[in-house]
């Protein structure tokens, strides 16, 4: 076939392939000669893909065949993508992924397209780097453990035919850091039965879990305290606390004893067993409790006052005189001692001084 004729046809051909239905004109500068001739045409085999080097087109152009054949005008074919998904670029969608973690191998999801046979993946604390290959073809889950922080996770899907999805991204954070909780000051000894027992708290947590003893965890008083709900008895309790933050990391329990006193001392006096015709008299006492201090006080019986003062078992007190015409005055010495868990009890005993006329 002459070079016009060869030209002419891929010319037809393109045309075609890019929608053009219209016939071409002959080339201008073609004389007579070179017009077709059928039996020359018999004798020249047709055209095929390597005579016109169709194959080295874009992918986006279909392979193209002619072939002459006597008494007719150029024919052409087109093979068309096998499916029309092949020329449909693939799509990938988010699954249900966290805002926020404490696994620092998070698991993140994601579904494409049928028409997706490479899948891209990349985690960074920002919108750029460079994509590798997405652990599965539904997951992806970094490397190497992710330091807290924030982090963005990108995707984008490509065919078999090269074309390939847009990117989409999910911004998440990582917290795999436990909370803290640190008591006190607390008090060993109280003589509270419901005592506000105190604690502080770093790491950002959310909820605060308390018991006293054996019982359930429930929620804190508040986020610095906690007091309980009923009376507690005499005796030795512990109090224990953890925290957790909004990722789910949960603290170390935080526990301290403490005891519980809240009976006050009981005090039982001894004094004069007759009237008192001296200047002083003898008081001894016995508390239920060590005492941290002790005081004492008499007063005129039935009008309870007079100032304390620090005295001790088996003080000499004096003792005031009545007065004429009475012969006898009646009093009452009084004790008050307070124990270590500031409980304050107290004693009376009664007695007379007298005079001679």
């Amino acid at each position: 076939m002459h070079r016009p004729a060869i030209v002419a046809t891929i010319v037809a051909l393109l045309a075609a392939a890019c929608g053009v239905d219209e016939p071409l004109a002959p080339d201008a500068g073609m004389s007579g000669a070179d017009e077709v001739d059928p039996a020359h045409d018999l004798a020249e085999p047709a055209a095929t893909a390597d005579d016109l080097d169709v194959d080295r087109q874009a992918p986006e152009v279909a392979t193209a065949r002619a072939a002459r054949r006597p008494g007719t005008t150029a024919a052409h074919t087109l093979e068309l993508p096998a499916s029309t998904a092949e020329a449909t670029a693939p799509t990938v969608t988010l699954g249900a992924n966290p805002i926020l973690t404490r696994q620092r191998r998070p698991t993140l999801v994601f579904s494409a397209s049928a028409g997706a046979t490479q899948y891209f993946c990349r985690i960074n604390t920002t919108a750029s780097g460079a994509f590798t290959a997405c652990t599965s073809p539904t997951s992806h889950r970094p490397a190497s453990n992710l330091a807290d922080g924030g982090y963005v996770f990108s995707v984008y899907v490509r065919a078999a035919a090269g074309r390939q999805s847009a990117t989409v991204r999910h911004a998440f954070m990582v917290d795999a850091t436990p909370p803290t909780v640190t008591l006190g000051p607390n008090p060993s000894l109280t003589s509270q039965r419901r005592p506000t027992l105190v604690f502080s708290t770093a790491g950002n947590p959310t909820q605060y879990f308390c018991r006293i003893d054996t019982a359930a965890f429930a929620a804190c008083t508040s986020s610095t305290s906690h007091r309980p709900a009923s009376g507690l008895p005499d005796g030795v309790h512990v109090f224990s606390v953890y925290v957790r933050d909004a990722a789910g990391n949960t603290s170390a329990t935080a526990s301290h004893a403490f005891t519980v006193d809240a009976t006050p001392p009981t005090v039982s006096i001894t004094g004069p067993s007759t009237t008192v015709y001296t200047s002083t008299a003898r008081f001894s006492w016995v508390s239920s409790e060590p005492a941290t201090t002790t005081r004492c006080r008499a007063f005129p019986r039935g009008h309870a006052g007079g100032a304390w003062q620090a005295c001790a078992s088996g003080v000499l007190w004096p003792t005031v005189y009545p007065i004429p015409p009475s012969s006898i005055a009646y009093w009452t010495f009084q004790v008050e001692v307070t124990d270590a868990a500031g409980n304050v009890g107290r004693g009376a005993f009664d007695y007379a001084v007298g005079i001679f006329f």
